[in-house]
């Protein structure tokens, strides 16, 4: 079209609207293997940020995107698995991204209210049989764990 595109400089962009010049990267891995579903764009661009790249959106750029209409997530036989996989991913992963780029003890101050409000919301919805507010609670709060373990993000679904 004859528009012109207006770009802007921005700190971040959803992974789903990337794109990359690979001859700027010295491998074509740019993604940090340890992250699985989640925070894996957020890291890249403040690795790029960090050596002195550019990110840019466009704010007459129209994507749209699906969202979880690619995973088993609308199929209902398989909505608990999909809540397990989700939290679980989600809160190893918040935590893995700020032990990365601010270390430890920063990831630690900053998610231990998650820790103890998700393992909270697992006790008061089993009391009033929330079965799938507990398990997501539960998942999140195993994710949690597990990062600050320092366990890998290998929790998959059978």
């Amino acid at each position: 079209k004859k528009n012109k595109l207006r770009l802007q400089k921005v700190n971040w962009v959803v992974g789903c609207t990337m794109l990359f010049d690979l001859s700027k990267f010295s491998t074509k891995k740019i993604f940090d293997e340890n992250f699985f579903l989640f925070y894996e764009e957020t890291d890249l661009c403040k690795r790029v940020i960090s050596k002195k790249g550019l990110i840019y959106s466009g704010s007459n750029l129209i994507i749209k995107h699906l969202g979880e209409k690619s995973s088993f997530a609308i199929i209902p036989k398989f909505k608990i698995d999909y809540i397990k996989l989700r939290n679980w991913h989600l809160m190893w992963s918040s935590f893995y991204f700020e032990r990365k780029h601010y270390g430890y003890i920063y990831s630690l101050i900053s998610h231990f209210p998650s820790f103890f409000k998700d393992l909270l919301k697992v006790s008061v919805y089993l009391i009033f049989l929330r079965r799938e507010k507990s398990i997501k609670h539960f998942y999140r709060f195993l994710g949690l764990y597990n990062s600050m373990l320092g366990n890998k993000s290998k929790f998959r679904l059978k």
